[in-house]
C-alpha cells in the first residue's frame, strides 16, 4: 500500500545519509559507500551531499581516506534541519495536491491533511540525529509520536465534527 506521507527522494537520501553519518562520527564514508549502504545513485547522491555541506550540516574531505563526515554533534542537527536544506521550507498546507488546489475549507480531508503535516513537521523539529543513531532514540521518539497522537486526537475529532457539520449543512442535513 503507498504511503499517504510523501517526501521527495532527494530529502529522503538526505536524511538517510546524515542517519549514517551519525551512526560512524569518528568515520568518513565516502559517497561511493553511502550510495551503496542506501542502494540509490552516486550522481543523485552527490547533489545531495553538496546541499548538506553548502548548509554546514556535512562536511567534505578531500583526498586519500577522504568522504563525508557531520560538521557538527549529532545532537545539533535536527530532522527538520535536514529536510529543510534539500526541500528550501517545509511549510504548512492544507491541500494534499501538487500544486495545492483547493485551501482546505472546501477540501475532501478537511483540516486533517493540516494537521497531519504540523504533527510531522513537530516531530521533525524536536528529532535529532543522535536520537535517530541510537536504538534507544528511536524508542523514545515512537514514544513522543504516540503522545503527540494522542494529544492532538480531541482536536481532529473537533476537526471532523466540524466538517462533517459543514458538509451537511451545504447538502440541506442536519
Amino acid at each position: 500500500m503507498p504511503s499517504l506521507l510523501r517526501i521527495s527522494e532527494g530529502a529522503a537520501i538526505a536524511l538517510h545519509a546524515v542517519c549514517l553519518l551519525a551512526k560512524k562520527p569518528e568515520s568518513k564514508i565516502t559517497t561511493a559507500e553511502i550510495a551503496g549502504e542506501l542502494s540509490v545513485s552516486e550522481t543523485h547522491l552527490s547533489k545531495v551531499m553538496q546541499k548538506l555541506v553548502k548548509s554546514k550540516i556535512v562536511a567534505s574531505v578531500r583526498g586519500p581516506g577522504g568522504g563525508f563526515r557531520l560538521n557538527k554533534p549529532s545532537e545539533d542537527i535536527s530532522m527538520l534541519e535536514v529536510f529543510e536544506a534539500i526541500e528550501s521550507y517545509a511549510g504548512d498546507t492544507n491541500c494534499i495536491l501538487t500544486p495545492p488546489k483547493c485551501t482546505g475549507s472546501e477540501c475532501i480531508f478537511g483540516c486533517i491533511s493540516l494537521k497531519v503535516n504540523q504533527l510531522v513537521l513537530g516531530f521533525m523539529r524536536v528529532t535529532n540525529f543522535a536520537d535517530i543513531a541510537s536504538s534507544e532514540g528511536l524508542l523514545i521518539s515512537s514514544l513522543e509520536c504516540d503522545g503527540a497522537l494522542a494529544a492532538n486526537k480531541d482536536a481532529w475529532k473537533s476537526a471532523s465534527a466540524s466538517v462533517k457539520k459543514k458538509g451537511a449543512a451545504k447538502h440541506g442535513r442536519k
